[in-house]
């Protein structure tokens, strides 16, 4: 049943030496699991950028990166929750998101909830600054711009490995 000369009873239990060298532990999972996997990874990486941020470093600069940052953070998860969305709609979807957000910040509810909930505070503010929605708009606009390369590199690696690609 077994052979002494070779570690395989037969051809098909072998492993082809790009998948055993290469990538001994690739499993195949869907591209959109491992893509919204990624994307949740990056999401949790930005909460502890912008929370340093926010602790570490004050002024006009910190304020800056951490409104950028939040709107990365609303991209990363509305990219996370719709998969098929091209980058350019999830942008303009977290900059919306991240707009409506420092609007409401006129109604005082936002302030009335961080008064309740303090952590609320980071989530949705308490004042609103005008100036924050450039920051949001420079988020958005650069972290669509690297998905889009990042989709563009992986479909183009994955043609070359002989996957399938729905764009050429």
């Amino acid at each position: 049943m077994f052979s002494t000369t070779s570690r395989y009873s037969t051809v098909s239990d072998r492993a082809t030496p790009a998948a055993s060298e290469d990538r001994p532990f690739d499993v195949d999972v869907p591209t959109g699991i491992r893509r919204r996997f990624r994307l949740v990874l990056v999401a949790l990486v930005t909460v502890g950028v912008g929370l340093a941020v926010s602790t570490l470093l004050s002024g006009f600069v910190a304020d800056a990166v951490a409104d950028a940052l939040y709107t990365v953070l609303v991209y990363l998860l509305v990219a996370a929750a719709v998969l098929r969305l091209s980058p350019i709609v999830v942008g303009c979807a977290a900059f919306a998101v991240s707009a409506v957000i420092e609007f409401s910040q006129l109604t005082g509810i936002p302030a009335a909830l961080a008064v309740v909930f303090p952590p609320a505070r980071l989530v949705f503010g308490t004042t609103f600054v005008a100036t924050d929605l450039i920051f949001y708009a420079i988020g958005a606009t650069a972290v669509a711009g690297i998905d889009g390369l990042v989709r563009r590199r992986s479909r183009r690696l994955q043609g070359r490995r002989g996957g399938t690609s729905r764009r050429p």
